[in-house]
């Protein structure tokens, strides 16, 4: 499912993701669109991660006497 997104870039970072876009012959929308899909599956794999790591260390907690 795809949505609409505004995102407002300084130019400088702008010019530089037009070049990378161009340079990996692909529309600036799609670096972009790349660009967040990335970001965001590392985000749910990082928060995954994180919450086995809390998960863990709330079973090993629970273990430990008093």
């Amino acid at each position: 499912m795809k949505e609409t997104v505004e995102i407002r870039l300084p130019k400088k970072l702008l010019y530089k993701l037009m070049l990378m876009a161009h340079e990996q012959d692909i529309t600036l929308n799609q670096l972009i669109e790349n660009i967040l899909v990335k970001t965001i599956k590392e985000h749910k794999e990082d928060r995954i991660t994180t919450h086995e790591k809390h998960q863990e260390w709330l079973k090993n907690v629970r273990k430990t006497e008093y």
